[in-house]
């Protein structure tokens, strides 16, 4: 038991939070479907909004249908010509009648709602047109209890040529069912059904009136003294009486002389001997009232109650609180929208940018060297050429040696042993006090000591490496001159970059204002080093104004979500890479107040 309290206990806030979501979803889904009905109704006033909500939750509390699916019944009933105040009135019932049926709202209305129009019982008054909807969905309900016939189907059969032929003919909803049903009985269904009663009426009605002798002297009268149509049922009796005691042969030569063809003939012997059923469904039918709900409240279990009715209160919760806090929340969203928005141009801007900025991040690196220790201007120059010359010869060597493999390995063991010729004498030089020198001794060594080594199999190895080396040590040497040393040098390179950056960076100058804004400020020592009025600081107005370090920050920052940690590591270690160089300015200060030979670092 302890155990489950616990689970139960930890599952709590796991569980509330489900609750949160599954009470927005259910509200937002409620309002969004009242919205699309609302949609296609006109001008609605607001005492009728809510008089559609509170009909809509009635209708969830009382049948099967969830509250969106009452809201979107609107839609249905306001497609099918129903003003607002008809949909309201004629919900409930139409959601009944979709329950006795076993269908859909949509499919509920179509059908209960076509087949009043058919009948001609639509009507312009509310309450009227309620009462007349009722009366045709309990017809067709008791009609699927009384024959082998579905709800559906009996509406369809109404849909279906026969309403329209009853109605002319001046049935009434009950005189055309209960043929309907007697139909039924003769497996004929559906569409097929309405068919043959429109068939049936109007070839009466036309032989009536071509064989009126005929019928007369078969006592068979189709049409009343008045000229009116007389109920279907009863021109059936006159039919079955004059038929009475004949031969099958026989009936068919009295139906040939009142003027009818086989196909009819076999339609007429359809509803031959119905009449007693069908005054019995008739009076049936017209004792129907409240047969839908009846039927539709049968077929929920108590637990089906239940929930129905907590599911709608827990939808209308959900929709009160999200129509309330609607506009805030509208609001909100919008601001988030734009924030993401602001915040994938700066992700974006910072991975089409990324070599730029990892260059410019270098450059910086070098120029806050420069700043903090001077004097270690010409040994850097040296040190770039060294490290130029070797990266692009190594790639030259690599690209000799694969055209012969064995010479290759012997070409890297005199490589190997050029490295550790160098090494040592950069030990040497450290241990005589010829620091400024090391770096040089060990270029100049590695190149002699690699020089003096031959190989017949791969001789061309050490001269690709020798004539790449040479090029570009020769091209940074030809760039510090221009330049007039390393630091403008550096200051030319950085300034290339931030114009070009900038260049990419006008499409989403918006987005990199709006992270600049909402990025917290850097702090102190982070800018980059020489920030003049050039040509980056004229153009450039976003994320990388003040120098990669800042660049970074604010990509960072946007990439977290606002999280301070991504920023805050980066602006610890560019601070602690500027503390560590003032320390070690400090170092080469004492070492040359104590030496008295680094005065002066010669180029």
């Amino acid at each position: 038991y302890g155990l489950g309290s616990a689970i139960m206990t930890a599952l709590a806030p796991v569980a509330g939070v489900y609750g949160l979501i599954r009470l927005a979803r259910a509200g937002e889904t409620f309002n969004q479907k009242m919205r699309q009905s609302l949609a296609i109704m006109g001008d609605v006033s607001d005492a009728m909004r809510k008089d559609m909500r509170a009909a809509a939750f009635d209708v969830a509390r009382s049948t099967k249908y969830g509250a969106g699916e009452a809201a979107e019944a609107f839609y249905f009933l306001a497609s099918a010509g129903l003003s607002a105040r008809q949909s309201v009135a004629a919900l409930p019932q139409v959601a009944q009648f979709a329950q006795a049926g076993m269908f859909d709202i949509a499919r509920a209305t179509e059908l209960a709602v076509g087949a009043q129009a058919a009948m001609g019982l639509k009507s312009a008054d509310a309450a009227q047109n309620l009462q007349n909807l009722t009366r045709v969905t309990d017809v067709l309900v008791k009609a699927n209890t009384l024959a082998q016939a579905s709800v559906e189907q009996f509406a369809m059969a109404l849909g279906n040529d026969a309403a329209n032929a009853g109605r002319m003919a001046g049935q009434s909803i009950e005189d055309v069912v209960a043929v309907l049903a007697a139909f039924a009985e003769k497996m004929v269904v559906g569409e097929q059904a309405g068919t043959a009663y429109a068939r049936a009426i109007n070839y009466l009605s036309i032989q009536a009136t071509e064989n009126t002798a005929a019928f007369r002297r078969a006592g068979v009268a189709m049409f009343d003294q008045t000229g009116g149509t007389r109920k279907l049922v009863d021109v059936i009796e006159d039919l079955e009486k004059r038929f009475a005691g004949m031969s099958d042969k026989e009936r068919t030569v009295e139906f040939g002389l009142l003027g009818f063809t086989k196909k009819t003939i076999a339609l007429m012997n359809t509803l031959v001997g119905t009449s007693a059923n069908i005054r019995k469904f008739t009076e049936d039918l017209k004792k129907a009232g409240g047969t839908t709900k009846e039927v539709a409240d049968k077929q929920l279990t108590p637990l089906q109650r239940g929930w129905a009715k907590l599911g709608a209160t827990i939808t209308k919760v959900g929709a009160d609180i999200l129509q309330t806090i609607g506009p805030a929340l509208e609001t909100a969203l919008t601001a988030v929208a734009n924030y993401v928005t602001g915040a994938w141009e700066t992700i974006k801007f910072g991975v089409q940018n990324a070599g730029d900025l990892s260059k410019l991040a270098l450059v910086e690196l070098a120029l806050k060297v420069l700043q903090l220790v001077p004097q270690v201007e010409s040994p850097l120059e040296k040190v770039a050429e060294v490290f130029a010359g070797v990266f692009s010869g190594i790639g030259a060597f690599a690209r000799t040696i694969i055209d012969n493999i064995i010479g290759g390995f012997k070409e890297l063991m005199n490589v190997a042993r050029a490295v550790g010729a160098a090494i040592k004498e950069g030990f040497r030089a450290i241990a005589e006090g010829d620091i400024r020198n090391a770096a040089k001794r060990m270029a100049d060594t590695f190149i002699d000591a690699f020089a003096r080594q031959q190989n017949v199999e791969a001789p061309n190895a050490f001269k690709e490496f020798q004539k790449a080396y040479s090029e570009a040590a020769g091209k940074v040497r030809g760039k510090f001159a221009r330049s007039g040393g390393a630091k403008a040098a550096l200051e030319a390179e950085r300034q290339r970059l931030l114009a070009q950056i900038a260049g990419r960076e006008a499409k989403g100058r918006g987005a990199l204002e709006l992270a600049a804004g909402a990025t917290p400020a850097v702090p102190a020592g982070l800018a980059g080093a020489g920030a003049g009025a050039g040509v980056g600081d004229k153009m450039f107005s976003g994320a990388a104004e003040k120098g990669s370090a800042e660049a970074w920050t604010r990509i960072l920052s946007a990439m977290g979500g606002g999280k301070k940690g991504p920023e805050e590591k980066t602006a610890k270690n560019t601070q602690k890479i500027a503390n560590d160089m003032a320390a070690t300015r400090a170092a080469i200060e004492r070492i040359e107040d104590g030496a008295g030979n680094l005065t002066e670092i010669p180029p």
